[in-house]
């Protein structure tokens, strides 16, 4: 028999008789108004993450790859260098701010890999070993870092996973500072001479 991995799980919002029928049989416990929980191998965790979607309640993995760690933020500035001095870049905007103010994002939000096992096999496929892995970690100014709230999108991610490259920020430092030079160029040409 082949071993799967056990995961706990917690379903939260729903206290119909149709509901509770169908949560107790697929192995959960009735703990009370609203809330039900059990500990399921991951097959069986993702079919109930599949029936909680289409009904619209709230599933939670409780997977010990889906917590947020508490030296996560220490972590990310033991691995992760600063662009200058103690300033880092952040990694949505460009904008460049102090390691006091700054931000440490997850790319992939806790919230999300949290409620989703389709999230947490990708992560690791990846070779995360958890949300708090410092490749899932940017650094990020207070508004971006609220602009993405817990947002999954392509946009978000694709735009973390681009500008915590420092190289690219300066680069594009460079060419908006390049057509500046040659617009100002071109103006004075234009001007009469007296």
């Amino acid at each position: 028999m082949i071993f799967e991995e056990q995961v706990p799980v917690d379903v939260w919002g729903t206290n119909t008789r149709k509901h509770r029928f169908a949560l107790m049989w697929r192995g959960l416990s009735y703990t009370g108004k609203t809330h039900y929980e059990a500990i399921l191998p991951i097959s069986g965790a993702a079919k109930l993450e599949r029936y909680c979607q289409k009904k619209n309640i709230l599933f939670i993995s409780k997977s010990h790859f889906a917590v947020r760690s508490t030296g996560y933020r220490r972590e990310f500035f033991s691995k992760s260098k600063p662009f200058i001095g103690k300033l880092y870049i952040c990694a949505y905007c460009g904008r460049l701010i102090s390691a006091d103010s700054l931000t440490v994002d997850h790319i992939y939000p806790v919230a999300a890999v949290t409620g989703s096992l389709r999230l947490q096999k990708k992560l690791a496929k990846k070779g995360y070993s958890s949300v708090n892995d410092v490749r899932n970690l940017v650094a990020a100014c207070p508004r971006c870092n609220r602009k993405k709230g817990a947002s999954t999108s392509a946009f978000w991610t694709l735009k973390a996973k681009i500008g915590r490259n420092y190289s690219l920020w300066m680069l594009r430092k460079a060419l908006r500072l390049a057509i500046l030079i040659g617009l100002i160029f071109y103006i004075y040409t234009l001007l009469p001479l007296h």
